[in-house]
């Protein structure tokens, strides 16, 4: 038998750079004008999240790797390609990152061109605004922002202070009248859920509807008010993103057979790992960037500047204050699933199961059907055990809530639920507890 010809190393590339062509893919749905405009705005938003969470992840492992020395450890490329110098891994990842922003950027200046004739309309710190909205907005900032804030000046000497993954800081490089330079940092208290003293990020404007500021915009407008015994030489928003790559046999399995309280520990160990990226917005600041970088050990090309918000966790919300007709016209017909022509939702579910098999299809068949079989066996005594394989579920989970009724009633009922599904663990890791109590 002949020998099989060498495989062509040319044709594969390193597994990083793939996977941000495939986020590239996602960067030209935002692109694509017959996509509707707030669909487009959705696409920038799983842009920027999964290109935070490959820095959190992905970056993060090469990083490490830097730390332990020039490739050692690395783990190598698959399909036959040789690891290389983890150093020229990262500066092909930066490069590839440099290239994809302007685009990124661009497309989210003309999505808001697009949206402005359908009267939505973000206003910034640089933008003009007419005397009725900024006497509007010094208001707000006087009688509801600046109670519930908390700014820090630093001198360069003293410890950074912590900050947690994705946060968003108003920062400002400032001088004092004897000419020493301070910095001052202002974390956002934005609202999270029903918590007294935050603020909401969304700040619609009186003078016309859709017209909106986010939080931190209004912040910076009025940086030199907040720090007013300081000249403000620079400022602008960041945020930092933490690595994130922990595996979970580092050492936490020789103490703790509970995978469950392990998962929480590796989520805890996760949140304060060290800096792998900052991200900023904002005029030009080069010496409050070069601040950030020698506080947070980073070099340069770990700092990128972008021309849009840092977070698009504003978009629901902003969505929220539109009018439902112009939600219509700005988005795709809502989806709704189909009904199952084999199922007889009005009967009984077990009963039909008994008498042929049934095989639905999520997202497109409607999953009311699954969810009345669940509560039909919590509460039918033929039934004495369901056995269920759950990935992710929803925080109000109607699926969970059924097996614990079932629970209660005297089944046996056995969950087996992915405590490892990556920036959801704690979801989970509360269901299992509360399935388990």
């Amino acid at each position: 038998m002949k020998d099989r010809p060498q495989k062509d190393k040319k044709i594969y590339i390193d597994r990083e750079l793939s996977w941000l062509q495939f986020n590239g893919r996602v960067l030209e749905e935002a692109e694509d004008q017959a996509t509707p405009p707030l669909e487009r705005l959705r696409f920038l938003s799983i842009f920027m999240s999964n290109l935070d969470e490959f820095y959190r992840v992905r970056v993060g492992l090469l990083c490490e790797q830097m730390m332990l020395g020039e490739d050692g450890g690395a783990e190598p490329a698959p399909d036959s390609v040789p690891a290389g110098k983890t150093a020229k891994r990262i500066k092909n990842i930066w490069k590839a990152v440099k290239a994809m922003l302007p685009r990124f950027d661009g497309a989210y200046a003309r999505l808001m061109d697009v949206l402005e004739p359908f009267g939505v309309c973000q206003i910034n710190c640089r933008t003009e605004v007419s005397k009725e909205d900024r006497a509007f907005l010094w208001n707000l900032f006087q009688h509801r922002i600046a109670p519930v804030m908390a700014p820090l000046i630093i001198k360069k000497k003293s410890p950074f202070p912590f900050f947690e993954n994705g946060q968003l800081i108003v920062a400002a490089a400032l001088r004092s009248k004897g000419g020493n330079d301070r910095l001052g940092l202002i974390p956002l208290p934005l609202r999270t859920g029903s918590a007294p003293g935050s603020i909401d990020r969304v700040i619609p404007l009186p003078s016309e509807a859709g017209k909106f500021m986010l939080a931190e915009d209004l912040i910076l407008m009025f940086a030199d008010k907040i720090f007013h015994k300081f000249h403000v030489q620079e400022k602008a928003v960041f945020s930092i993103i933490r690595n994130a790559d922990i595996d979970e046999n580092e050492g936490l399995y020789d103490y703790d057979t509970d995978l469950r309280h392990t998962v929480n520990k590796i989520v805890e160990r996760r949140d304060i790992l060290a800096p792998v990226k900052v991200k900023y917005s904002g005029e030009e600041a080069p010496a409050l960037i070069a601040w950030l970088a020698k506080a947070l050990y980073l070099k340069k090309r770990q700092i990128f500047r972008y021309g849009t918000p840092l977070d698009f966790g504003f978009l629901p919300e902003m969505e929220k204050k539109l009018k439902k007709n112009l939600r219509e016209q700005l988005c795709y017909p809502p989806h709704t699933p189909m009904k199952n022509p084999d199922i007889d939702e009005r009967g009984g579910l077990i009963g039909q199961i008994l008498k042929k098999d049934l095989l639905l299809s999520y997202p497109f068949e409607d999953i009311s059907a699954m969810i009345a079989l669940l509560d039909q066996a919590a509460a039918d005594e033929r039934v004495n055990a369901i056995h269920i394989t759950l990935y992710r579920v929803a925080h109000k989970s109607r699926i969970l809530s059924a097996l614990t009724r079932a629970a209660k009633n005297g089944k046996s009922v056995t969950c087996v639920i992915e405590l490892r599904a990556r920036f959801d663990e704690e979801n989970n890791i509360d269901w299992a507890g509360r399935l388990q109590d």
